[in-house]
């Protein structure tokens, strides 16, 4: 790579109206005898953290400076050439770069990618079910590794009345083992094992304390094989995974599932050169536990068995158990001189559940979607290149109802320069939503128009960035408004910085408030659901410095403060089921739910290779947060507010020792 012409030179070239993948890489002779690697590698830590936060002098748990100190045993042992059993017991992952903080108003949970290194290295081998489209509705993700460790429930103290918490963050993993590989056959095995211990939540009421189990232990299995065939142009793969806990069926932890066991099966098959793909997969799922638990996983967002209107299903409180299945094709045409699309079908039953140990915002899902684009890849008098097209996504609920439908064009353009132009327009037709009312009747969801439009400048320079708008418009009254930018400078070839800021506004008519299933109109079943205005505005930024100071020192920052303020106007009640009408709720004073929201959340972690393979990393965290209850937003108070807020540090210094045997 040469940085002042922007010059890349390939192994082995594929050219760009062709497929790039395992079919054309090199192959790398004539080494000779390399020395074989060690078979069995041992990696110890020890680590000390300091917790400096703000709680109150009455707390009975926490003295606001608080120390711990662990330790733990990382191991790798080579079984073959192309096998590698990893093995970890009780992992610290401290020095993983924090979440972002978010504000979510909706009834979904929030997706955080994974950071953390032993689930990372190697998660190629666990993806399941990966079809290669352009455009697709969405579908469930099997293994979703966060789950392991998972972050528990915060509680909030209540000094007034002397009533204090202590409970863990996160289930702490005991022990997880992994096994990789490929052999020379074509057969690729990822399996993964993992125990998370027992969590309990202390309470003290005055003076009186006692603990309840909030995470029971908990086991759990994925295992994946696949085999390449045809050189590497067919493969087929199964997959399964086991999610097993000590449920109790008293306490907290009466409502989560007792088991959870999923399996599929998958192809991606190729021909005509690879310009041609079509891609499948069938998943099973099986979910069992107590009449609460289950009776939860039914009322879960996901599905909504409570819906009144409902025909395909119903709210069944003797339930002890749960299934389903989702199955998902897709055609692709993937390679060509100009003319590339796809077609894809994807189905989710309403029982399918995978949130154990997957990703799965919606279940009760069919959707059909499509694609088709030109590209240009020749460079002429005004675009190095361009592409251009148009692609639609319709998605119905089990009763037929169409609950998604839109139509989009596109166009990105690539100049001379090497700066670029997108642009994207949506019309998002009329259709309804089974999930507005957050288990209430299915209502109207109106026209609206989408517009986006992003430029990035030439990339080959030492300082670079894009700036992206995009705009939604409906007929019921929405409004959106997203401003976002990024920017990259490397004042060295060892400094490279980051910063994100963006802006969100948005005019919500219908933000929902709260509902019950009794209050209301015959022609809402006689549920009650009000909604409210909402006006809110957000502003935050995500930065990050990165700093070689050499081969084995290195800094790495980040930073994101974020200021969300949400004004909550008058309250209305919905008129009529299948409709978006209202009418007043002039009883229900909605001001007091108004927030400001400001956050700031950063790390810096300085890692030293003090020794091959062992590694000393000095972490510092900082978190500041809190709320007004008041919904306007003005830029300068609020960002000053973020810095105002007194700060919760954590400091810790980790050691690793790496032993070949």
């Amino acid at each position: 790579f040469r940085w002042n012409d922007f010059e890349q030179t390939f192994f082995a070239f594929t050219p760009r109206r062709e497929v790039r993948g395992l079919q054309t890489y090199g192959h790398l002779t004539g080494l000779g005898e390399l020395p074989a690697p060690s078979r069995v590698e041992l990696l110890p830590y020890v680590t000390t953290r300091g917790e400096y936060r703000n709680v109150h002098p009455d707390n009975p748990f926490r003295s606001g400076s608080d120390y711990v100190f662990d330790a733990g045993l990382d191991l790798k042992y080579r079984a073959t050439s192309n096998v590698t059993l990893n093995a970890t017991f009780n992992p610290d992952f401290g020095q993983v770069e924090v979440d972002p903080a978010v504000v979510n108003l909706t009834q979904f949970e929030t997706f955080f990618s994974e950071r953390r290194p032993f689930f990372i290295e190697g998660r190629e081998l666990f993806r399941f079910g990966q079809i290669r489209t352009y455009n697709s509705y969405g579908f469930p993700t099997a293994f979703f590794s966060r789950r392991i460790g998972r972050g528990l429930p915060t509680f909030a103290d209540d000094p007034a009345d002397s009533v204090f918490f202590d409970a863990p963050d996160q289930a702490r993993i005991l022990g997880a083992a992994k096994v990789t590989g490929k052999t020379t056959g074509g057969w690729s095995l990822g399996i993964i094992e993992a125990m998370t211990r027992e969590e309990q939540l202390e309470i003290q009421v005055r003076d009186v304390r006692q603990r309840d189990v909030i995470e029971p232990l908990t086991n759990y299995f994925v295992g994946r094989m696949g085999r390449e065939m045809r050189r590497g142009n067919t493969l087929a793969g199964a997959y399964v995974s086991a999610v097993n806990r000590d449920v109790d069926n008293e306490g907290i932890t009466r409502g989560l599932r007792r088991e959870a066991y999923t399996g599929g099966i998958d192809l991606q098959h190729t021909w005509h050169n690879r310009t041609w793909a079509l891609d499948a997969s069938l998943m099973g799922s099986y979910v069992g536990g107590s009449h609460d638990a289950i009776v939860s996983t039914q009322e879960a967002p996901q599905r909504y068995y409570q819906r009144p209107d409902a025909q395909s299903f119903r709210l069944d409180s003797s339930r002890t158990s749960l299934s389903g299945m989702a199955g998902q094709v897709a055609l692709t045409k993937l390679a060509g001189a100009h003319w590339l699309g796809n077609i894809a079908w994807q189905q989710t039953t309403p029982g399918f559940e995978v949130n154990d140990i997957g990703f799965q915002g919606n279940a009760d899902r069919r959707a059909f979607s499509t694609d088709v684009f030109y590209r240009e890849t020749k460079p002429g008098k005004v675009f190095r290149n361009y592409v251009g097209g148009v692609f639609t996504n319709q998605a119905w609920n089990a009763d037929g109802d169409i609950v998604f439908n839109n139509y989009a064009a596109f166009l990105d353009l690539n100049f001379l320069n090497f700066s670029g132009l997108s642009l994207r327009y949506d019309h998002v037709a009329p259709a309804f939503d089974d999930r507005l009312t957050r288990g209430g009747p299915v209502t109207r969801s109106m026209r609206g128009w989408v517009g986006q439009i992003g430029w990035f400048s030439d990339q080959r320079k030492r300082a670079f960035g894009n700036v992206n708008l995009s705009y939604d418009t409906y007929e019921s009254g929405f409004t959106s408004t997203t401003i976002s930018t990024n920017i990259n400078w490397s004042p060295s070839p060892t400094v490279w910085v980051v910063a994100g800021p963006q802006y969100l506004r948005v005019y919500d008519p219908a933000q929902f408030y709260f509902g019950a299933p009794t209050g209301g109109p015959a022609a809402t079943y006689g549920g009650r659901y009000v909604f409210a205005e909402l006006h809110r505005h957000e502003v935050a930024m995500t930065a990050r410095v990165n700093w070689t100071l050499s081969p084995r020192l290195s800094l790495q920052t980040y930073l994101q403060p974020l200021v969300s303020a949400g004004d909550f106007g008058p309250a209305k009640q919905l008129r009529a089921a299948r409709t978006f009408e209202f009418d007043p709720a002039t009883a229900i004073n909605t001001s007091g739910s108004d927030f400001n929201f400001r956050s700031l959340r950063g790390n810096a972690v300085l890692r030293w290779e003090y020794l091959p393979g062992s590694t000393l990393f000095l972490v510092w965290q900082q978190f500041r947060s809190g709320a007004e209850p008041f919904g306007d937003f003005r830029f300068g108070r609020d960002v000053r507010g973020v810095f105002e807020r007194r700060p919760e540090n954590v400091v810790a210094v980790k050691a690793t020792y790496w032993m070949p045997l």
